[in-house]
């Protein structure tokens, strides 16, 4: 699914390294906390998949997908649109829409599918974003079968809870611009970390990120670029983060 924020051109570094710790481990299960438009786990081969995120239109919307995809909505609309973010942003939920349905208009008309807070993309003559969108996950839909999505804080996975399991962890970044309403919870970066650090313990824990606190060590490193406008690129590091212990 197109996702802003998405690890989905990483994939092919990505995925092998997590797939090898599975195999090599006999892994039976494997975890995304922040599971966005699960353009990781959907190539993940695991007994056990699941896929969290604290956005409940997110998640009803890939379960939708996952489920059976003629359920997915086909086309959107400014009305929609409106009716949708009125949820999302008071909690106002319309009587004549389905969370799946408001998680469709919000990530697929949405200015690079980055949900309501991002704006509304607005066709053209030649362009229809909501239709891209839906086709980009239709053809996603078949791998997604099988994987269990469910809408819960990515803290709400207790380290006393789960062991020997793969968890991949794909947070927004630290440092960044965050787009969201004010009745949408920030991360606490300090804690973030100091939860790895406890999973770790038990499981195999990957982060991605571009920087980490000293007692985390790259596994995998890539100079990227990235633009935030026309007149604005910039490089970066994509990171994959292993905790070395102290």
């Amino acid at each position: 699914m197109v996702y802003m924020g998405s690890k989905s051109k990483y994939a092919k570094y990505i995925v092998p390294i997590l797939q090898k710790c599975i195999d090599d481990n006999d892994v039976k299960l494997y975890i995304e906390p922040f599971v966005g438009g699960a353009n990781i786990i959907d190539k993940i081969k695991c007994e056990n998949r699941y896929g969290f995120d604290q956005s409940d239109t997110l998640i009803a919307l890939l379960q939708t997908a996952a489920d059976n995809f003629d359920n997915v909505m086909k086309d959107g609309s400014r009305e929609l649109w409106d009716k949708g973010k009125a949820y999302v942003k008071d909690g106002i939920m319309p009587e004549d829409m389905t969370l799946a349905e408001i998680g469709a208009i919000e990530f697929f008309a949405s200015y690079s599918n980055g949900g309501f807070p991002r704006g509304y993309a607005k066709n053209t003559p030649t362009r229809n974003y909501y239709k891209e969108a839906y086709r980009n996950l239709e053809k996603q839909a078949p791998n997604l079968k099988g994987i269990n999505f469910l809408c819960q804080r990515y803290d709400d996975l207790a380290a006393d809870d789960i062991e020997g399991a793969v968890i991949y962890c794909d947070p927004p970044y630290q440092g960044t611009h965050f787009y969201g309403y004010a009745n949408q919870p920030r991360i606490d970066y300090n804690h973030f970390w100091d939860w790895v650090r406890e999973l770790s313990k038990n499981n195999f824990v990957f982060v991605s990120e571009q920087t980490a606190p000293h007692d985390f060590e790259p596994v995998w490193t890539q100079e990227v670029k990235r633009t935030t406008n026309k007149e604005n690129n910039f490089k970066a590091v994509e990171n994959l983060f292993v905790y070395k212990g102290e």
